[in-house]
């Protein structure tokens, strides 16, 4: 089947224009998804998150050569997928329970006497500040 007649598929949401697609394009987006990841859980993953993003797409899109349209979604949601992989690796954004730990342990950035002085300092100025800068009614 010619491409342009895959995509008229898509335009009219036959729902055999993704088994098309599959038959046609889907060995190589399989490869390129699990070059690109190394396991072949997330490669059928995303190769049918292709085929989604590709029936959602078509129409209104119409790409011009749709080997490099699939191919070029197939790439992107495999760097999706690596970088969600190894953000998870790194904690996901969410520091480790043993830093929090280790806060308890670490002293305090100013002594005891340097927190006193602050508080008295403070307590002076705020004193000043009542005193002179509020007027009396």
């Amino acid at each position: 089947m010619e491409d342009s007649e895959l995509i008229a598929l898509f335009e009219r949401r036959d729902e055999h224009a993704i088994e098309e697609a599959d038959r046609q394009y889907g060995a190589l987006c399989r490869a390129m998804a699990l070059e690109m990841t190394g396991s072949r859980q997330d490669a059928e993953e995303i190769c049918n998150d292709v085929w989604l993003a590709v029936w959602n797409a078509i129409p209104p899109e119409k790409p011009m050569h749709f080997p490099a349209y699939v191919f070029g979604i197939t790439r992107n949601l495999a760097s999706h997928r690596l970088r969600a992989r190894y953000a998870v690796r790194r904690g996901g954004g969410e520091r480790p329970a043993f830093l929090d730990e280790l806060a308890e342990c670490l002293p305090a950035p100013d002594s005891v006497e340097q927190e006193l002085d602050r508080r008295a300092l403070s307590a002076a100025v705020n004193r000043f500040f009542v005193f002179f800068c509020i007027p009396p009614n």
